[in-house]
């Protein structure tokens, strides 16, 4: 976003040296409110005295002028309000603030500054976090949250305890917040918690301040709350006390924090798919922003220096080259034009602009030893994408695109069986169409396999006796007359909500591909196209022919029986073919 444009006698920059940043040295308030402040140019390696604003930029419009030494600088009405919350009664205060300390106007200062901005948050004396001013009873919402314990062990993930089943034991009343919901949601909804720049800004320091209007609380405190609610035995918060809307992007900070202080592996394409979830006026940033947060041994290969005169589509396409270059083609199983909003994109090139669950391609070995071979030339213009693999079959029959609510967190047994009962009934059907009827229980098994991706939650194989309860599953479906949710067996139910929990169900459909076998692929999947393995990717990948013989990615799907390498031993006589993907 463009600061507001500037007065004729605006705050003319000066250039800075290679190591330098600039710090706000913000004063008291004038008489009449005015907003002072002058500008230093300081040595990053000299460890200068300062703090760290995080805050949005907000609306341009309504713009508030800066004095700056002799010079005005026009800033957006949220940073205004955090200038004159701000501003120290006496003395001055030495901020860093990245809307007046980084001349946004000159692209090349802009690149190079963007480099500083993890040791520029991790080398502030504390990171201030401005919400904005006071609303919807926030003055209420952080008076309690002051009054919780800081626990600073939720900065560390080995702490973390998980559970691959909920455990609906424990879904009894607990005691209500003295703060209503609307007024948590309020606070936690606040734009702030979904801007991609903040996991960076408030994840690498710990010395960090919440300010919400003229109230302040600690970092730490604040997480206390939405951790209460995610583990309601820790402080017996009452289930429902607030929205997932409202708890998940903070569970996304703490997420992303807990990688800066455990010895966590933070690969960069977990943390650039996590972080599809945050807000970036530029999409740019959505690289740029998050990229040094990575804890991946190969960060300084795949490592993309900012640079702001490259479109949203060069970016995307520059990083996708560098994974498929540095790491192989394991990161086609998040391209594809299933996944993809920016149609300029090449398809075999992620769009990180679109929230994206994928396959657990982790536990998956479908290529079996076949190392990989991808080169990417371009072509009169086009990015293309050489690969070697082999075509399993096509696709034969699937089900219609599943018409279910958007997922917003853990539904009720109610809503999870009424959201997936419809879809799960048209797989059935399908899979007794193809099937001639032939339903025995290790083929209804398999179905339940397929519907899940032969997964849990957690990203493991799912075990053995998978599915053994639910072969009467049908007849029970075929049965039910809406009953109360405590009609509905606790032994369906776990399985339904690994299902909605695991995603990978509902933002997909079954399939029976040429040679009889269950699939799980991409809703935009039609009959006809065709699945490949590409050598060394774990899963397989639905494409669709194109011109000239070339094809485009689709996206990535679950094969039954040939996630093992097995379909590769028996194509292996085959000769492998070299695919051309645009």
């Amino acid at each position: 976003m463009a600061l507001p444009q500037a007065p004729t006698d605006s705050y003319r920059y000066e250039a800075l040296a290679r190591r330098e940043i600039r710090v706000v040295v913000l004063y008291p308030l004038t008489s009449t409110g005015e907003i002072r402040c002058d500008i230093k140019r300081v040595s990053i390696d000299e460890h200068p005295a300062y703090e760290a604003l995080s805050y949005t930029w907000g609306n341009a419009s309504g713009n508030v002028p800066i004095r700056v030494g002799s010079g005005i600088l026009l800033a957006t009405k949220n940073l205004g309000a955090a200038l004159h919350a701000l501003s120290p009664p006496v003395s001055q205060r030495m901020i860093w603030i990245d809307a007046i300390c980084i001349n946004q106007n000159d692209a090349t200062e802009r690149n190079h500054q963007v480099l500083f901005m993890k040791d520029i948050y991790t080398r502030a004396s504390r990171v201030l976090v401005w919400l904005g001013l006071a609303a919807d009873n926030s003055d209420a919402v952080m008076d309690y949250i002051g009054t919780l314990n800081a626990e600073p062990d939720l900065l560390e993930h080995k702490n973390w305890v998980y559970s691959d089943t909920w455990d609906w034991s424990t879904c009894r009343p607990w005691r209500p917040l003295p703060v209503t919901q609307p007024s948590v949601d309020a606070l936690l909804c606040r734009p702030w918690f979904s801007r991609v720049w903040i996991q960076q800004e408030a994840a690498v320091n710990r010395e960090t301040i919440v300010i919400c209007g003229g109230k302040k609380v600690k970092w730490n405190q604040l997480f206390s709350l939405v951790w209460s609610y995610q583990k309601p035995s820790r402080e017996g918060f009452a289930k429902d006390t607030m929205s997932n809307d409202a708890q998940a992007p903070a569970m996304l900070l703490l997420n992303i924090q807990s990688y800066t202080y455990d010895d966590i592996p933070a690969l960069l394409v977990d943390i650039l798919r996590d972080c599809t979830y945050c807000g970036a006026a530029d999409p740019r940033d959505r690289i740029y922003a998050v990229q040094s947060l990575a804890r991946d041994p190969d960060l300084d290969k795949l490592f993309l220096e900012p640079d702001y005169n490259d479109n949203v589509s060069t970016v995307y396409t520059k990083m996708a080259e560098r994974f498929l270059e540095v790491q192989g083609p394991f990161i086609l199983s998040w391209a594809g034009r299933n996944n993809q909003r920016l149609r300029e994109l090449p398809s075999w090139a992620p769009d990180w602009t679109v929230k994206n669950i994928e396959l657990p391609s982790i536990i998956f070995k479908a290529a079996g030893n076949l190392p990989w071979n991808c080169k990417v030339r371009n072509e009169n213009g086009l990015s293309i994408l050489f690969a070697r693999g082999v075509t399993l079959s096509s696709i034969s029959a699937l089900t219609d695109v599943p018409a279910m609510p958007a997922y917003h967190g853990r539904l009720g047994e109610r809503e999870v069986f009424q959201s997936l009962r419809s879809h799960i009934e048209a797989c059935i059907e399908l899979n007794e169409l193809q099937k001639g009827g032939d339903q025995t229980n290790e083929n209804r098994r398999d179905l339940w396999r397929t519907l899940v991706a032969d997964s849990t939650r957690s990203w493991t194989r799912l075990p053995k006796e998978y599915g053994d309860d639910l072969v009467t599953f049908p007849e029970w479906l075929a049965s039910y007359q809406a009953p109360a949710p405590s009609t509905i067996p606790s032994s369906y139910l776990e399985h339904l909500e690994t299902m909605n929990m695991r995603g990978a169900f509902i933002y997909r459909r079954f399939a029976i591909d040429s040679t009889g076998k269950m699939c799980l692929v991409p809703y935009s999947t039609r009959q006809g196209d065709s699945i490949v393995i590409i050598a060394g990717l774990t899963i397989p990948l639905v494409i669709r022919s194109l011109e000239k013989g070339r094809f485009e990615i689709i996206g990535e799907c679950y094969v039954h029986e040939c996630m093992d390498g097995k379909a590769m031993e028996e194509v292996r006589q085959k000769q492998y073919e070299e695919l051309l993907f645009c």
